[in-house]
């Protein structure tokens, strides 16, 4: 269990007494709070703009002033109502994330022990304000940029700033004397006083450069982009002549403006961006139950189409935390598995002076396993020494990467001394001979290649106590290793990847032997090939390119290594993910197209840069992750079939009688109501197909490569094509054997619903199971529900403009639409195509 924190007295020293409540409220409001600004805040007013600014919401707009002009404002309503629902659902969705990253934020946020008007209190990070007088313990955050001024020296773990997992010793009395916001007190207890909050911090300065950067946008979005705009185009030439023509052929240029509008609202693909969004913020939603938190909406798609996935090591395969494995004591090794086994008498020494170069409440998880394993091994023996006190510690510093502990027994004047750390440390310590020294150096990379961390442990005694460590005669005893272990469900997750054309990079800053050990334990693809951070270095971006294609392992690996290689593989068309937590990882994760962030042990700054956050920090949650961004592209992909099939006969209908001087079939409202079918079947319906069986054991599809393949294409069209015929026979045929242009309406507007539901029906197969049988009940009884009102309600009859339809009208209604269901069956059977890219 982690030590309660151990509160340092106030002083009486006025200049330690602290502000005033008063003060500390007015420099809150001069300084603001102590956190991160949030990357590109979007509030109410924002999403409301940006939906108003699409096309198809202004064409909408458009329609209804046309129809407030002539006075008939019930359509304005039908028309609109699509669009405050999608404003609803945007509002929702971006507001749903925004409080879950907030709740997170403040989660993450440290506490902080201050003294104010001389009296300690605890106050949330974000509260402490420059001036502040901050006490710091054992396994503190420390909440901002403080000066010591009292107590230490204490050990610092600057690793989330500077990246080297080696920690710093600071003090009072020694420059700089300065602790930094975001790192972490490893040991020792100091004052000080806080100098820079928020965004000013050093952690604040790193973060606020990547604000700058702009977010390119993913794939679909851009594809999608493209065929908007190319089908906005072509909409306004195909809207300006009908309404031309019109006019030409009438003489009534308000009619022509109307037609060519209705034309319009048939071809634009106004369903698109809903579709995508819907579809993005369900996804949100369903990988949220995996604990993975998306930061941006629309990077669920890009998690589809990741082609490269670069993971830490320490924390993501493994479980971040460190059990004592193996003990080498100069000559023979011992394995440490069973917890009822009993520790040879060869050992006892090094396990001794392991416990004594440890503090007595250990916070490092290292020296807490040395403490916990050791007197669980050493009990009832003569080696534990509860009654010792410690004299003096010499703590490690960036010369000597090694701790020694100095202890008094009772009994006897002279110290017992227990040092630990480095392997090259502890032998420099010792002064042995280099026979010896490669002994033991030779040893250290056996272990390391067992993927164990290893640390030298030496005793020495003396009846006084020098300043510095070196000047004790040190005896050599051993060494220590331990043991990161990999996560449960690492293997089958990099095998699952692996399986779907996912290249897993595995990057750490450990040993080549250590690494190379776990990518081995997991599987990785090209596990005996590895690439320093130095190698890398000498190489150039061709060079490294290619070396990408075959190397699967790096390790001594910086900060600036990471971005160069994201930056490559994105350069080659590559979709990169990348994995952090520290604020040097992040520029690698803004770069990738896939930044993705640990919720448990990542900063606020890598969050900001990321795209996602894993609360859980499990590499399996971000393959649940991949599984859910293919599945919801492949649905999209069927409902932008569909939605191409669809709008082939509604915009037949809208052309064809206009050229051939025939009585108009379809207006505003009409479209209206088939939205009313075709945005749930395009948006929930689609969105709850569950995922085909093989989707994990595809490639992931080329960045370059279409929204819809050839076949696909090809399918879309000839099931609109077949639409078409069926619709415009029956009309035709409804005008040649005397019937009504109101009549011939309703009849044709029937065959278009009806033949609508079998290409929905076709189209995604057979549903009888789970929460998709529910949807396409659902779609199915609504839309004949809806059309059982506009037919046989007064009301609505008349403003679509239909006659009554008697059961011997309806006839031909199912016979045409039961033939054109069929056609879609036969075109469907001849275009569809397996693939092996998903």
């Amino acid at each position: 269990m982690m030590k309660k924190p151990i509160i340092m007295k106030a002083s009486t020293d006025q200049t330690l007494a602290g502000i005033s409540h008063s003060e500390s409220l007015s420099r809150l409001e001069r300084f603001g709070h102590n956190e991160l600004s949030s990357d590109r805040p979007r509030g109410l007013g924002r999403i409301i703009i940006g939906a108003i600014k699409e096309p198809m919401v202004l064409l909408l707009i458009g329609i209804g002033i046309i129809y407030i002009i002539l006075g008939e404002a019930a359509e304005i309503y039908s028309l609109l109502a699509f669009l405050l629902l999608i404003l609803a659902i945007t509002i929702y969705q971006e507001n749903k994330t925004e409080k879950t990253l907030s709740a997170l934020k403040k989660l993450s946020s440290p506490r902080a022990v201050v003294i104010r008007e001389g009296k300690q209190m605890r106050i949330p990070g974000r509260e402490i304000v420059p001036g502040d007088i901050v006490i710091l313990n054992e396994g503190d955050r420390v909440p901002a940029d403080i000066e010591l001024l009292k107590g230490g020296p204490i050990s610092i773990d600057e690793s989330i700033i500077t990246g080297e997992s080696f920690s710093v010793e600071k003090s009072p009395l020694t420059l700089p004397n300065l602790v930094l916001s975001g790192t972490l007190v490893l040991r020792g207890q100091a004052l000080g006083k806080v100098l820079r909050t928020g965004m000013n911090t050093e952690l604040g300065k790193i973060g606020s450069s990547l604000y700058s950067v702009k977010d390119e946008g993913t794939t679909l979005q851009k594809k999608t982009r493209r065929i908007v705009n190319k089908l906005t185009v072509l909409v306004a030439a195909l809207t300006i002549f009908i309404i031309l023509y019109y006019w030409y052929s009438t003489s009534d240029l308000l009619d022509g403006i109307l037609m060519g509008l209705t034309l319009a609202m048939a071809l634009l693909p106004n369903e698109l961006p809903a579709v995508l969004l819907i579809f993005l913020a369900a996804g949100a939603w369903r990988i949220s139950k995996r604990n993975v938190l998306t930061r941006k909406v629309p990077s669920i798609e890009a998690l589809g189409s990741i082609s490269y996935l670069c993971v830490d090591k320490t924390g993501t395969l493994t479980q971040n935390k460190m059990v004592l494995k193996k003990l080498w004591n100069g000559k023979e090794q011992i394995n440490l598995n069973d917890q009822s086994q009993t520790l040879p008498e060869s050992f006892h020494e090094i396990m001794e002076f392991g416990i004594l170069a440890t503090p007595i409440d250990p916070f490092d998880p290292m020296e807490k396993a040395i403490k916990e394993t050791g007197i669980h091994l050493l009990e009832q023996t003569e080696h534990l020494h509860p009654d010792w006190k410690i004299s003096r510690e010499y703590q490690i510093s960036d010369k000597l990467l090694a701790v020694s502990y100095a202890w008094k027994r009772k009994t006897q004047n002279n110290y017992v001394i227990g040092a630990k750390g480095a392997v090259e440390a502890i032998i420099d310590l010792c002064h042995l001979p280099p026979e010896r020294a490669r002994i033991i150096e030779d040893e250290m990379i056996t272990l390391a290649s067992m993927g164990l961390r290893v640390l030298g442990v030496a005793s020495s005694s003396s009846p006084t106590l020098p300043e510095k460590q070196h000047d004790f005669n040190f005896e050599f005893l051993g060494l220590i290793g331990f043991e990161d272990p990999v996560r449960d469900d690492a293997k089958s997750s990099v095998e699952e990847c692996q399986g779907a054309g996912i290249k897993v990079l595995m990057i750490t800053g450990d040993h080549p032997a250590t690494a190379k050990s776990i990518a081995k334990q997991i599987d990785l693809q090209n596990h005996d090939k590895v690439l320093t951070g130095s190698e890398i270095e000498q190489m150039n971006d061709q060079e490294l390119l290619q070396k990408l294609k075959e190397v699967q392992v790096f390790c001594r690996m910086k900060p600036l290594d990471k971005l160069r290689i994201v930056t490559l593989l994105k350069s080659s068309g590559e979709v990169v993910a990348m994995t952090g937590d520290g604020v040097n990882d992040a520029p690698a994760l803004r770069e990738a197209q896939v930044g993705i962030a640990m919720g448990k042990r990542g900063t606020d700054v890598a969050r900001e840069a990321s795209s996602v956050v894993i609360l859980d920090d499990s590499f399996s949650s971000i393959v649940a992750s991949i599984r859910i961004g293919r599945r919801i592209y492949q649905n999209l992909q069927g409902a932008f079939t569909y939605l191409l099939a669809i709008h082939i006969p509604i915009t037949v209908l809208s052309i064809v009688p206009v050229l051939l001087n025939l009585p108009i079939i379809l207006l505003p409202v009409h479209i209206a109501f088939l939205h009313l079918v075709i945005e749930p079947a395009s948006t929930t319906l689609y969105e709850a197909l569950p995922g085909t069986s093989d989707l994990m054991k595809k490639h992931p599809r080329s960045t370059k490569s279409a929204m819809l393949s050839r076949s696909e294409l090809l399918e879309s069209l000839s099931s609109g094509l077949v639409l078409s015929i069926a619709v415009i026979g029956i009309y035709l045929f409804s005008l040649k054997n005397g019937l009504g242009p109101s009549d011939a309406r309703g009849i044709t507007f029937t065959t278009l619903t009806i033949s609508n539901l079998f290409l929905i029906y076709i189209r995604i197969g057979k549903v009888t199971v789970g929460e998709c049988a529910k949807h396409f009940t659902i779609i199915m009884a609504g839309s004949f529900a809806l059309l059982a009102l506009v037919l046989y309600t007064p009301f609505f009859r008349s403003l679509f403009r239909f006659n009554f339809l008697h059961f011997h009208d309806l006839v031909p209604c199912l016979i045409a639409s039961f033939i054109a269901g069929l056609g879609i069956f036969v075109t469907r059977s001849i275009f569809r195509l397996n693939s092996t890219k998903f």
